[in-house]
């Protein structure tokens, strides 16, 4: 289960990820990261599923002539959702089709501020499913269900609310899909008009090689 949390404020957008990553069989591998930076177009790229998105939509993003960042990026997302979807397939070296999920959070020219987008691809219904990230707001994958939900009394700061609610996350995927931890490190990426930063705010002390011993679960995440 990977964590991917947004916060909109006016000057800033910042996105939060756990790094533990997972092989096709659901057990822990170790650290990846899941959030990639492309500072030249102030955009930040979040993925659940294969870790390999977050990377290769990076690359597309970098080699694509983008003159107004995300703002440029938006109006092509279906394609832009496929071609990754499709590089990931062949460094997999799989066949066939895959869903993702990719979150992106940059900075707009045009609005001003900072943007959020959700982009979800469903295979089976060759759909694309895309959503802007609404500001003032903390924007959860996965949605905590009700008895996990987190304490807002560190609402406005970000940092610890982000702690919060990566915590109750983390508890759970403990309950219920305790083969499929929230985990690792938790990296906060931060994009405004003048640039972008990573760092980290919290790590959990968690041990790899016991939990790549525990069977993974095969039910799917929360929507």
């Amino acid at each position: 289960m990977s964590v991917v949390n947004v916060l909109l404020t006016k000057r800033e957008g910042m996105l939060c990820t756990d790094t533990f990553g997972y092989d096709v069989a659901g057990r822990v591998l170790g650290e990846v990261s899941k959030c990639i930076i492309v500072p030249h177009h102030r955009l930040a790229i979040a993925t659940r599923g294969s870790a390999a998105l977050a990377w290769n939509a990076a690359i597309l993003v970098s080699v694509t002539s983008m003159p107004a960042g995300i703002d440029s990026l938006i109006p092509q997302a279906e394609r832009f959702m496929q071609r990754i979807l499709d590089a990931s397939l062949y460094q997999m070296g799989r066949a066939g089709c895959m869903d993702g999920e990719v979150t992106i959070v940059g900075w707009s020219d045009a609005a001003g501020a900072p943007v959020g987008h959700y982009l979800e691809w469903i295979e089976s219904r060759g759909t694309l499913f895309a959503e802007p990230i609404q500001p003032g707001r903390y924007d959860m994958q996965p949605r905590l269900l009700p008895e996990f939900a987190p304490d807002t009394r560190h609402a406005n700061d970000p940092p610890a609310m982000f702690r919060g609610i990566a915590n109750a996350q983390r508890k759970m995927a403990a309950a219920r899909y305790p083969g499929n931890p929230v985990g690792g490190r938790l990296i906060l990426t931060t994009v405004n008009r003048h640039g972008m930063e990573q760092r980290q705010i919290h790590a959990w002390p968690d041990d790899v090689a016991k939990l790549r011993a525990v069977a993974p679960v095969t039910e799917a995440e929360p929507a």
